[in-house]
Formats: structure tokens, C-alpha cells, sequence
């Protein structure tokens, strides 16, 4: 899978555990209001009181996914294979892109 994918599987979850939090929420604030007399509930509820929670794996596939090549560098310099990888991958890319760019150079010359 890659890094893109987990990102977006992770944006996924944590959007679906907000709808179903939400959807919850809305139907215990349903159930808490008074039915008669003007009593108010007994808890007020909170918009903010419900909180995400989402596995440690997909965390770090996020925290990978989001990372700026500056860190990766760092990474792969303190002996992270995942990021040495990357690291290598990003190298590849910069260097294609720069014969690219010296290639058009030389054509407009």
C-alpha cells in the first residue's frame, strides 16, 4: 500500500468515527431534552466533548505520509531504512528532474 493510500485510508477513518460521533451525539442530546415542565436536562451536553481515537499504525502512516523531505534526510541519516528508501526515491526524482530541466535549457539555446 502506498503512503498516499494510508494517508487517505487514515483521513477516511477519522472522518467516519466523526460522523458516527456526531450522529451520536446528536441523538443523546435527542434523548436529553426535557419532556415537559421546562426542566432542563440533567448534563448539559457539549459539542466538544467527544474526542477520535485512532491506532498508533495509523498515526505513523500518517506522520510518514505528511513528512517534509528535510526529515526524511534527518531520518535516514540517524539509520531509518523506511527513510533511507525514500530518501533514495526523492534523490532520483530531484536528479531527473534537474537533466530535465538542463535538457530544455540547452534546447533553448
Amino acid at each position: 500500500m502506498r503512503i498516499q493510500d494510508i494517508s487517505t485510508t487514515s483521513a477516511s477513518l477519522q472522518a467516519s468515527s466523526l460522523k458516527s460521533a456526531q450522529s451520536s451525539k446528536a441523538s443523546d442530546a435527542k434523548q436529553a431534552l426535557p419532556t415537559g415542565g421546562g426542566q432542563a436536562p440533567a448534563k448539559p451536553v457539549s459539542p466538544n466533548a467527544d474526542t477520535v481515537q485512532i491506532s498508533s499504525a495509523a498515526q505513523q502512516a500518517l506522520q510518514e505520509a505528511t513528512e517534509t523531505p528535510a526529515q526524511t534526510r534527518q531520518e535516514a541519516n540517524t539509520g531509518d531504512l523506511q527513510a533511507k528508501k525514500l530518501a533514495a526515491k526523492e534523490a532520483a526524482a530531484q536528479q531527473q528532474e534537474d537533466n530535465a530541466s538542463q535538457g530544455a535549457e540547452k534546447l533553448l539555446k
